[in-house]
């Protein structure tokens, strides 16, 4: 079902009957869960799925610490470019910066969110009620790895 509801832009793409250039709808993943726990375990279990989403399971020192990281790498990744020389950005490169805030929100809240909850929230801990930890990653890796060809192909421009 998250193929499905992930893969009908590149598949309408694919049979020419849309434009451009197809690709992933990120929320395939998350509304398919939402669909299978409302089957599965009625409303409970969708409620259940929906608030692990905004549970809390360590400190918020943690969440800053993982939100700011990439940040201070990129800031660290500049800085020594400058040092071993590179030229320093031009005005335009570094308009480009202001967009860094929204686009991260829109591919947290778009993309991540649409993604994770599917897989890492919905199918890997049934997964995990058969199969070892590491069974279940292993059993949901190429799943997930599959679930991102239509990316790959519109980076391609398969046609």
């Amino acid at each position: 079902m998250a193929y499905l509801l992930s893969w009908y832009p590149w598949l309408l793409h694919l049979a020419h009957v849309t434009r451009g250039r197809g690709g992933l709808n990120p929320l395939g993943p998350l509304v398919a869960a939402l669909i299978l726990s409302g089957l599965i375990g009625g409303w409970g279990s969708v409620k259940k799925l929906l608030r692990r989403l905004v549970e809390w399971r360590v400190s918020a020192r943690w969440y800053a610490f993982v939100l700011l990281l990439p940040v201070v790498i990129c800031v660290l990744v500049v800085a020594l470019n400058l040092l071993l020389g590179a030229p320093h950005p031009a005005m335009e490169q570094l308009a480009k910066w202001r967009e860094m805030p929204s686009r991260f929100l829109f591919i947290f809240l778009f993309i991540g969110l649409g993604e994770e909850p599917g897989w890492r929230g919905f199918v890997l801990p049934r997964l995990q009620q058969r199969y070892s930890e590491l069974g279940a990653s292993l059993i949901l890796a190429p799943l997930w790895a599959v679930w991102h060809l239509p990316l790959t192909a519109t980076e391609l421009k398969i046609e």
